[in-house]
């Protein structure tokens, strides 16, 4: 292995970044700025409290970042991940596993180890590179442990899983209610009424059809020699092998992650799931 081998993030995600940083820098000196400019006075109650409540907001956001990772190294002696507020190191021999993890917006990698867990983000140049070099570092029992277990949706994951849910029906309400207040009106002509009608079913359907799917991901996923077990709110069902059509990318109208097509079904895996692009190379494996 090439010693001391760096992996940075990549340049638009660190671009990114900066800009977060600087409008949050931004919002956090506003309300000095206008008290300078002598404009703070003049401002009502609330402006002064929504002024306060940012400035508020981006002290407390701040020194997030700086404990993310912008940049992994590795050696032949371990790894190394570096934050502009901390540094970790690793040694190989104490690497007990590697995991992907998605809450949210946050996309990461997690290195356990004896006494912690080292992560890194999921945007980093060569990732696939630094992925499979950690995986064949990983002890044997850790390489091998396979992917014939359970795979878990974390908490975080499954409440943007209700909320996806929550906005999708609240804007079908939303169209339906508008379609009652004008395409109803005595003012609308028949042939606007049979338009908007007709553009009410189609994103009603095609609404329903996203959150439908989005309902029914799993909450965790078991592999096991014979079939796959999958649990989500409409219950627990068992698919064989031989009943598993294909593994495809989603939809773009769906959240990140794949589509399980079976003779039972379709189930969309998120990457809300733990570990959840093992569990796509498990079962890729499997199809092959």
């Amino acid at each position: 292995m090439q010693k001391d081998k760096t992996y940075r993030l990549k340049l638009m995600v660190l671009a990114r970044l900066l800009a977060e940083v600087t409008v949050l820098v931004i919002l956090l000196l506003l309300p000095g700025a206008v008290w300078i400019a002598g404009k703070l006075a003049g401002l009502p109650s609330y402006g002064k409290i929504v002024l306060l409540a940012l400035s508020g907001v981006a002290l407390l956001a701040l020194p997030c970042y700086g404990f993310l990772t912008v940049a992994v190294q590795v050696s032949d002696e371990g790894l190394t991940t570096i934050a502009l507020l901390r540094r970790r190191c690793v040694e190989w021999w104490m690497v007990k596993g590697l995991r992907f993890r998605s809450s949210g917006f946050l996309r990461r990698y997690v290195v356990s180890y004896d006494g912690g867990e080292l992560t890194f983000p999921a945007w980093l140049e060569n990732q696939k590179e630094l992925v499979d070099l950690i995986r064949g570092r990983l002890p044997q029992e850790a390489a091998t442990e396979s992917r014939l277990r359970i795979y878990k949706q974390d908490t975080i994951g499954f409440a943007y899983q209700i909320l996806r849910v929550l906005l999708g029906a609240t804007f079908i309400v939303v169209f339906w209610f508008f379609f009652m207040q004008v395409g109803t009106a005595k003012s609308t002509n028949t042939a606007d009424s049979a338009l908007l009608l007709v553009v009410c079913i189609a994103v009603t359907a095609l609404i329903g059809w996203r959150c439908f799917v989005i309902a029914s991901m799993p909450r965790w996923v078991q592999l096991t020699t014979s079939e796959i077990v999958i649990s989500s709110g409409f219950g627990v069902k068992r698919v064989q092998w031989g009943d598993v059509k294909k593994l495809m990318p989603a939809f773009f109208l769906l959240p990140d992650g794949f589509m399980l097509k079976t003779k039972r079904g379709s189930y969309l895996l998120s990457e809300s799931l733990d570990d959840a692009d093992s569990l796509v190379e498990a079962i890729r494996e499997r199809l092959s």
